[in-house]
């Protein structure tokens, strides 16, 4: 009787676990990005659940839930570097990374997303150059509950 009470309670623990979603990409060399185009991180370091495209640069969440998104940038040394990270075309917030040393500046969200919402970063304002080619530029989001 206890092997089937057990039987019951781990079915019940299994259909009522969260899937596991997570992704971290960077850039692979130095990258030009317009004005509202998506970064395309194109070194994807993790994936699980598949949710991210490194082709478009969106993260397609697959179950909703509370998720962190984070975001580093670095500016070439001539020009600043203005980012935004946006859902659905919505701007959550803006990243700036200034000029002359290769500053790094970062922005770490919590958000309730819903099944279907897409997340990317984009360039907010005219062309600007994304320095890299050791992981400098880095796009991560989790889900977390």
């Amino acid at each position: 009787m206890w092997q089937l009470k057990f039987a019951i309670l781990l079915c019940g623990i299994v259909a009522n676990a969260k899937p596991k979603i997570a992704f971290t990409a960077t850039l692979s060399k130095n990258t030009n990005v317009g004005y509202h185009e998506a970064v395309k991180y194109n070194r994807v370091l993790t994936n699980i659940g598949g949710a991210y495209h490194p082709w478009t640069g969106h993260f397609k969440v697959p179950y909703s839930g509370i998720y962190l998104i984070s975001c580093t940038a670095m500016s070439e040394t001539k020009k600043p570097a203005y980012l935004q990270i946006v859902k659905n075309h919505q701007v959550l917030t803006t990243i700036f990374s200034s000029t002359k040393t290769f500053p790094q500046s970062a922005q770490t969200l919590i958000l309730q997303l819903r099944r279907g919402d897409r997340v990317w970063v984009w360039g907010r304002y005219e062309r600007l150059t994304l320095r890299d080619n050791s992981y400098f530029n880095v796009f991560s989001g989790a889900l977390l509950h």
